[in-house]
């Protein structure tokens, strides 16, 4: 191939590239619980998430409320990784005063431009990190 078409092909192919990448920025920053949960105030943040106390945003919905926590680091494969691990380990667990998972979309944890989430129930009373000190 010519070198002055190979350079043309390339300054081409770059600038397509560039048009694209403000639709993925904006694509990376949507924010996928904002469909269907409304937050209602900042509970704590970790090592691994923050969580949030949210409430449905259907229009029907009970006023039941619920936690959310949204990954850190959300660039960082190996904290997604855990995050689906916690998900799938929570979600094995069956007893009343342990919160159940509502909706978590950690299975997307291999997809970078997926902000990952999970929803559970909310449980009124003290943290384990309160209690255990």
């Amino acid at each position: 191939m010519n070198p002055r078409l190979a350079c043309l092909a390339l300054s081409t192919l770059i600038q397509e590239l560039e048009s694209l990448e403000p639709s993925a920025k904006a694509n990376a920053k949507r924010k996928p619980w904002e469909d269907s949960w409304e937050i209602l105030s900042n509970l704590s943040g970790g090592g691994q998430g923050n969580t949030f106390l949210v409430k449905l945003r259907k229009p029907n919905a009970e006023n039941e409320k619920y936690v959310l926590k949204i990954l850190r680091d959300q660039d960082v494969l190996e904290r997604r990784q855990r995050m689906h691990r916690e998900v799938k380990a929570q979600q094995q667990l069956d007893h009343p005063r342990l919160p159940k998972i509502k909706e978590c979309n950690t299975e997307a944890c291999g997809d970078l431009a997926v902000p990952l989430f999970f929803v559970m129930d909310h449980i009124d009373g003290r943290t384990l990190d309160i209690r255990n000190r």
